[in-house]
């Protein structure tokens, strides 16, 4: 509240009901803005650090973890496969009929 001024629900700067004087506190100002972590939580150095990621995860989780992107594979390939085998079922079926008496 004290770097980036009041935010949240109903906590604007602004009033919608004053004509006269609208602006009612500090302007908001984004983390972009203001720069650096505030309050941090974690240590970034530690939490972002990949150096030790392949020690770290197992054989069968990396797996896992590979194939979960595959799974936006799937929509994909019924997209292609559902129509395309009823083009070449329809093709198939009308192929195999008999011809027309009316040539006869």
């Amino acid at each position: 509240e004290k770097t980036m001024g009041p935010h949240g629900y109903f906590r604007g700067s602004y009033s919608f009901w004053s004509l006269s004087n609208p602006i009612v506190g500090p302007m908001y100002r984004p983390p972009w803005v203001v720069g650096g972590i505030h309050n941090p939580t974690i240590n970034p150095e530690q939490h972002f650090a990949t150096q030790d990621r392949f020690q770290t995860v197992t054989a069968m989780e990396w797996l896992r973890a590979l194939s979960y992107t595959f799974l936006t594979f799937r929509p994909v390939l019924f997209m292609v496969l559902v129509p395309g085998g009823a083009v070449l079922l329809v093709t198939y079926l009308e192929q195999r009929r008999e011809p027309m008496e009316i040539f006869m």
